[in-house]
């Protein structure tokens, strides 16, 4: 039975799986700690570890947010070094934090974008009252020439 549920997972996948057990021992974390730092259940680690579930792209998402010294490129692809160079972090780490500056950036745009169409909005009610304004004002005066 169980090399029935084994044969669904590509070999791929299998790999992938066997590699996070790997570095889940090298970094000392048993099965519960493993999964409440990638927010998942146990029982789930062991499935994947089993071989039995894929890691999912939330599990990868948490890895890659937990465990920023792990090389995603060993552990997705069998490629490279388990752990990052100390160079190799710093990059990734900067590459991390201009990406956050970038969205921060994107939010201030936005912001600022919903103050002038704010503003604009104002305006045009402004606009909007003298025109009616004049328009009263006009017709008054239609009214007594009459």
């Amino acid at each position: 039975m169980e090399s029935e549920n084994i044969k669904h997972l590509h070999d791929t996948e299998r790999a992938q799986c066997m590699r996070l057990r790997e570095f889940r021992k090298y970094i000392g974390l048993n099965q519960a700690e493993m999964a409440s730092k990638l927010k998942i259940t146990q029982q789930y680690i062991s499935l994947v570890e089993s071989c039995r579930n894929p890691i999912t792209a939330q599990m990868i998402y948490e890895i890659r947010n937990c465990f920023n010294n792990l090389n995603m490129d060993w552990l997705l692809y069998g490629e490279g070094r388990l752990l990052l160079l100390q160079t190799q972090q710093q990059q990734l780490l900067e590459e991390h934090a201009k990406a956050n500056s970038d969205s921060t950036i994107s939010e201030k745009i936005l912001e600022e974008l919903k103050l002038q169409t704010e503003n604009l909005r104002t305006e045009l009610n402004r606009a909007w009252d003298l025109i009616n304004w004049q328009k009263e004002l006009i017709n008054k005066l239609m009214q007594n020439s009459k």
